[in-house]
């Protein structure tokens, strides 16, 4: 499979929980190998768009304009919308990661797109049961996450 985007969320997966406003350790390296590859990166969040942008500080610049704040909708319909913004008709092309199951359980049952559980700051430790039981990929680990994401 050949990834065009990766689509992150944002509070435990970029950001810790438990650190409010601390960058998950070694995702900075993740991101920039990503882009290096080429491959676009995006921030699917519910949290307004400008508190994301706040928070990220300066690699808010990994993501550009692409930081999409869901509101009260799910996570698949933020990935749908960014999709047609950047034309993007093959959602197997997109990666999404998140540490929640509520959130990865119906952008995988509901859509082709290419779905990994994330540690990320541990808030959520029955994540990685859920994906085994349902044949989800689970990274415990950044270094997990980057072999799910680079070739």
């Amino acid at each position: 499979m050949m990834l065009q985007v990766v689509c992150f969320d944002f509070k435990g997966t970029l950001i810790d929980h438990s650190q409010e406003g601390r960058l998950i350790p070694g995702m900075v390296d993740l991101l920039r190998d990503l882009q290096d590859q080429g491959i676009t990166l995006a921030v699917i969040s519910r949290n307004p768009a400008k508190v994301v942008r706040h928070t990220l500080g300066d690699i808010q610049n990994f993501f550009g304009d692409f930081i999409y704040s869901g509101g009260g909708e799910g996570k698949l319909a933020g990935i749908i919308t960014f999709a047609n913004v950047c034309g993007i008709e093959n959602l197997a092309r997109i990666a999404f990661v998140d540490d929640k199951p509520d959130n990865l359980l119906p952008t995988a049952e509901a859509s082709k797109v290419f779905v990994i559980g994330f540690r990320g700051s541990g808030k959520y430790p029955h994540t990685e049961t859920i994906c085994e039981d349902r044949g989800i990929p689970y990274a415990n680990s950044v270094k997990d996450l980057r072999m799910w994401l680079i070739a």
